[in-house]
């Protein structure tokens, strides 16, 4: 085909003879390009665009024109931008209005809550809706309060549904609104339906109550499940929907065990009369109760007795307490309110009851038991008005109490079968002047609120769940009890009045606290114990009786006593040979006495471990018209040292029926003063002291 020509020239021979004007430039050289410089390249390409920018091709075509990638990028990010802002602009006032709904809708749940403080410990109100800041969730940005990442959740939120949010929002909102209905109607009418026989009607009325509380679990629950990008700007923290619903949770439990213990046949419920005029550890004495009968949540029967009715009928003979036994021969009902921590009290009278023949047949006959001292007779008298008995005498808000106890004592010196059936008398008409159509009660749960306050109204049931929801509302009656790990000092003065007639009613007590907190952690506390007989205002001879008082200290546990002064002396005889005579042992009573031990040191003083205190046990005797005076000094060792910034706490806690002044100074350590008041003592006094006060300080540098 070709003439025998070498490789090579071949080769050339066809470079020849193929015209120039058929390459075309956009064919690349077959041969391997020779190396060039970078500026070789940069200038090569720019020659070459501007010839395919200037003219055409070698067969008369221009060469396609494209816009440089830079400039592409540019004018899209611009477009973008634009519709971003747009979209945004619309986007913005949507969420906007989406949050802010589901942030009212909230504001309205946490507002409907204060309805609920009726009801202690069910809710928290801890806010007042959402801040205007937070329903925003752009506020901020053009300050620089908030940060990059701030700004991309606020922008990731505006693409997220707040639908389901809003909804659940408003569910809560709604079945809140259900729950205070409910509760405010319970409130209203519940006593009232218990009292004219509408039990069903009050159960059922629970039961919607109960229900209401499910819902809400339901509703918060898928309130949690809010998107994370809206969390931010919702009026409640993540760990807040967990604390509402434990809140709920254990409502809703107490519901169900109240309306299982209200839905049997019968339960019988034991209310104790606590009489201040003779004061007992537990409150006062229980000269006598009132048995209640409940049927499916009406009250169908209420018999007052005197404590000696069943303490008759009870066969067992059991020793009494060390400092009883000078008094009486065994122990019973009537004098088993014998410990401060009133649950254990009540137990035991329930227990020596149940025992009695008197209702051994059904026995543990009693389900629950409640303690009443007579400020919530005297403001139920003060609500309901004058009553008058069938003897003609005019019962009132001001002298019942005196009233009850002249005709109660004038009846046991003529020897009367039934010398309480005053009370009896008195009781029935209270009862119906409460459930009248006609009797309304405004402030009813604030009455109720300061009963259980002041340990004037404690509560008891034998039903677990029941008794711990008493406890976490404080109606227990319950000695406070300290985690090991906290430091606190603590003090309860408690009066048991042996033998000294009915003269507590016109003894006043005032106390006095004195407490250094050492450097090294020790609290020394100087206790003065004051006790004045003002019984000479009085013509009656049980209010006129020398006050003889068995008086408990109880202070933290490993306290230690230095000195006594003002301990009256006295020895207790027994008034018979109990091993002798086969008496039995109370367990619970052994363990307290088990623990008692004389101080050889400091005669007359008895040392006990009782509700994880220590206590210092010791006699004060009070003639008519005089004032005795008992002081002690003890010390307690706290587990830290004080610094700036710690805190110490005091506990006072108040013994049920007992008056008088309680006055507190806390010294700080030496170079150290109380924050609260920039002193380095803090001073306390008051004629009211609540079943319970905690005073908590801090402690900072003195300048």
């Amino acid at each position: 085909m070709f003439p025998s020509v070498p490789r090579r020239g071949r080769m050339l021979l066809m470079w020849r003879n193929v015209p120039r004007k058929n390459i075309s430039s956009r064919i690349a050289d077959v041969f391997r390009p020779r190396r060039k410089t970078v500026q070789q390249f940069v200038g090569a390409a720019d020659r070459t665009a501007e010839e395919r920018d200037l003219s055409p091709d070698a067969h008369g075509d221009f060469p396609g024109h494209s816009l440089p990638i830079g400039k592409f990028i540019l004018v899209f990010v611009i477009v973008a931008a634009i519709g971003i802002v747009t979209f945004g602009v619309f986007a913005y006032e949507r969420k906007m209005g989406q949050l802010t709904q589901v942030a009212e809708s909230l504001g309205e749940a946490q507002n409907i809550l204060p309805g609920l403080r009726g009801y202690d410990e069910l809710f928290k109100d801890e806010g007042d809706g959402v801040p205007a800041e937070q329903a925003n969730p752009f506020a901020g940005f053009s300050d620089g309060a908030i940060s990059l990442s701030d700004m991309l959740g606020g922008v990731q939120a505006l693409f997220t549904d707040v639908g389901s949010t809003f909804t659940s929002a408003q569910d809560v909102t709604g079945r809140l609104g259900t729950l205070i209905g409910h509760a405010n109607r319970l409130d209203q009418e519940g006593v009232r339906m218990m009292l004219t026989g509408r039990g069903e009607e009050l159960l059922a009325l629970m039961r919607e109550t109960r229900d209401d509380l499910k819902d809400i679990d339901s509703a918060l629950q898928n309130l949690s499940k809010t998107p994370g990008t809206l969390k931010t700007f919702m009026p409640l923290e993540p760990a807040e929907y967990l604390d509402y619903r434990i809140m709920v949770n254990r409502a809703k439990t107490v519901f169900d065990a109240a309306i299982a213990w209200l839905s049997e046949d019968k339960r019988h419920v034991a209310v104790f009369f606590l009489n201040p005029a003779e004061l007992r550890p537990g409150g006062g004495f229980i000269g006598s109760y009132a048995d209640l009968t409940l049927d499916h949540g009406s009250l169908v029967s209420m018999t007052v007795h005197d404590v000696n009715e069943p303490d008759r009928e009870l066969a067992a003979s059991i020793v009494p307490p060390r400092e009883l036994q000078g008094l009486v021969k065994r122990w019973r009902a009537a004098d088993a309110n014998w410990f401060f921590d009133f649950p254990a009290s009540a137990e035991k009278v329930l227990s020596f009851m149940d025992a009695s023949k008197l209702y051994s047949a059904e026995s543990p006959y009693f389900d629950a038991a409640f303690g009443v001292s007579a400020p919530v007779i005297r403001d139920i008298l003060a609500k309901v008005g004058p009553l008058k008995l069938a003897s003609g005498d005019t019962i009132t808000a001001e002298s019942f109490l005196m009233d009850i106890q002249r005709q109660v004592q004038l009846a046991q010196e003529r020897g009367d079968d039934s010398p309480k059936l005053i009370l009896g008398e008195l009781a029935p008409l209270i009862m119906s002047a409460m459930s009248s159509d006609g009797f309304s009660w405004d402030n009813r749960m604030e009455t109720v609120a300061s009963w259980v306050t002041h340990k004037d109204l404690m509560v008891y049931f034998r039903e677990p769940t029941l008794q711990s929801f008493a406890e976490t509302i404080g109606a227990a009656g319950s000695v406070f009890r300290a985690s090991a790990d906290r430091d606190v000092d603590y003090l309860a003065v408690v009066i048991a009045n042996i033998g000294g007639g009915k003269s507590d009613l016109y003894t006043t007590q005032d106390i006095m606290l004195q407490s250094q907190l050492g450097a090294d952690g020790t609290v020394s506390d100087h206790l003065i114990v004051k006790r004045t007989h003002n019984g000479t205002k009085a013509k009656e001879w049980w209010y006129r009786t020398t006050n003889q008082a068995f008086v408990k200290i109880f202070a933290p546990g490993g306290a230690k006593l230095g000195g006594t002064t003002g301990i009256a002396a006295k020895t207790v005889t027994p008034l018979m040979n109990y091993a002798k005579s086969g008496y039995a042992i109370d367990s619970d009573l052994a363990r307290l006495e088990g623990t008692a031990r004389d101080i050889v040191a400091l005669p007359g003083v008895t040392q006990y471990e009782e509700s994880d205190r220590t206590a210092f046990g010791a006699w004060m005797r009070t003639p008519l018209g005089e004032t005795t005076e008992m002081t002690l000094d003890y010390t307690t060792r706290l587990f830290t040292e004080p610094k700036t910034g710690a805190t110490h706490t005091l506990i006072l806690e108040r013994q049920t029926g007992a008056t008088g002044t309680y006055r507190v100074e806390l010294h700080a350590p030496v170079g150290f003063r109380w924050r609260e008041n920039g002193l380095p003592v803090y001073e306390y006094e008051t004629t009211d002291l609540p079943g319970r006060l905690v005073i908590t300080l801090t402690l900072e540098q003195a300048l």
